[in-house]
């Protein structure tokens, strides 16, 4: 089946970004479509000759400085609008200044400009060089790490705190001291975590944060009563 001219590529939608053009970028399982807001024109994402990633995006991201990220089971790309050509991230088994893992799902960037990218093998902060990564991950027995590797959501707080949705619960970790503090589902408190599978994150104003799970509804956050709220059908 080939999709009508125009049309997205495919159902299956991933990620959906704007630029600072105003357009929208769709992720889904063939690539990316690129829609112009007043216009509803669509188009194919087409890059260059040079590096490219095998169809599927699972994450887009623009960045202060407008450079689009884009997150696939190939690795992280940086796209260059300039000579329609990419970047590519990925992991090297031989180098620790890698990426954690080629399969990207989240990407944000904090306060202060730093990139973030979640995998399901680790949280990857991009170095000041724009060349390496600094890696965060889950070590058995110890608490003060990740809850799990598996990377679901990325989100960054008014206080530059990164919120880590996982497949083993919430992560908040200070992006200055880089200690994390994790949160997990326990049956017997009414006011915590209704799942330890949180597949998104969005943090409001006020102080309230929305968490979807797996299975367990939306949990509402409050900062300022520091307690959780099931919402669910």
């Amino acid at each position: 089946h080939r999709p009508a001219e125009g049309a997205i590529r495919n159902n299956v939608v991933m990620s959906i970004c704007s630029d600072a053009q105003g357009r929208l970028w769709i992720g889904h399982f063939d690539g990316i479509n690129i829609m112009d807001k007043k216009t509803h024109r669509i188009s194919d994402f087409k890059p260059g000759n040079g590096p490219r990633f095998k169809k599927t995006c699972n994450a887009l991201f623009e960045d202060s400085k407008k450079r689009m990220w884009i997150g696939t089971p190939d690795g992280l790309f940086l796209y260059h609008k300039e000579t329609n050509s990419l970047t590519p991230f990925r992991h090297n088994a031989s180098d620790t200044a890698s990426l954690s893992s080629n399969h990207v799902l989240t990407i944000t960037e904090d306060k202060e400009g730093n990139l973030w990218v979640g995998t399901n093998s680790g949280l990857n902060l991009l170095t000041a060089n724009g060349k390496g990564f600094t890696r965060f991950r889950h070590i058995e027995g110890d608490p003060q790490t990740l809850n799990s590797n598996y990377i679901y959501s990325l989100a960054v707080d008014d206080f530059n705190k990164l919120w880590i949705g996982t497949s083993k619960g919430l992560n908040i970790l200070d992006t200055k001291t880089k200690t994390t503090t994790g949160y997990n589902f326990d049956p017997r408190n009414t006011n915590g975590l209704s799942s330890n599978s949180i597949h998104s994150v969005y943090l409001a104003k006020e102080g309230i944060c929305w968490l979807g799970t797996f299975l367990g509804g939306i949990c509402k956050y409050d900062k300022n009563l520091t307690l959780f709220n099931l919402i669910q059908s």
